[in-house]
């Protein structure tokens, strides 16, 4: 027994450290350059969602900034929400970046969102849309699964 442990735990470290990869062949759902392209719709604050425990600033693709800041919900189908996570307090050494896009009609329903979390360099991480929905469900009064206020 005591020969399999080794084992066991390298297989183990192998499993977890894989579990944090996403599909590389899967596109972002937003342009990589979209602090560049997108426009802010909450400037840097200091945000406990996610676990995260850092900073964050929002950006809404063109077509959906006014809707957004205006609090017009249901979103249009192509809307897309992007949340730059930051490890300083001036929101500019990005982390990570987690999106949804809006690919339905429907209205506070998770199916009708597409979700995902990438690295800097859009290179996809693990799939979370389990956990991104289990949140943004609790967002679905008259605002369309997005639980962040202008």
């Amino acid at each position: 027994m005591r020969a399999c442990l080794p084992l066991l735990s390298v297989s183990l470290l192998l499993a977890l450290g894989c579990a944090e990869e996403g599909d590389p062949t899967t596109p972002p759902l937003y342009p990589v350059d979209f602090a560049a392209t997108y426009t802010e719709v909450r400037d840097c604050r200091p945000t406990n969602d996610h676990g995260f425990g850092s900073f964050i600033r929002v950006y809404a693709n063109p077509e959906a900034a006014a809707a957004y800041t205006a609090g017009s919900y249901p979103f249009a189908v192509g809307t897309t929400l992007v949340k730059g996570i930051y490890v300083d307090e001036r929101c500019t050494e990005l982390e990570s970046v987690s999106a949804m896009k809006k690919v339905g009609a429907a209205e506070n329903s998770a199916s009708a969102w597409e979700w995902q979390e990438t690295a800097p360099s859009g290179a996809p991480l693990a799939d979370r849309k389990k956990l991104c929905t289990s949140c943004h469900t609790s967002c679905t009064e008259g605002r369309d699964m997005a639980c962040t206020d202008p």
